[in-house]
């Protein structure tokens, strides 16, 4: 399709862009190769997001059970106390 559309034509430059756009991303795939490593690193950004939240989960779920640890603790020695 370039070839024909440069032949044809005085100005090449500018009346086969979309051809040589085209043309060009067949042999050297820039486009698909910057499609590829946008995917990947909204992947990778995904799961160290998803990482971090479990791991503050994580933290949450400890703290509030040393919380809850400490309150039945210290009940049980107001209970004694009493």
């Amino acid at each position: 399709m370039y070839l024909k559309c440069y032949v044809q034509t005085d100005q090449p430059r500018k009346e086969c862009q979309y051809q040589w756009d085209d043309y060009f991303e067949c042999l050297y795939h820039t486009k698909e190769i910057l499609r590829v490593t946008m995917v990947e690193e909204e992947f990778e950004r995904q799961k160290k997001e998803t990482e971090q939240e479990a791991k503050e989960a994580a933290k949450r779920a400890k703290d509030e059970a040393k919380r809850a640890k400490d309150e039945a603790q210290n009940a049980n020695d107001g209970a004694k106390k009493s």
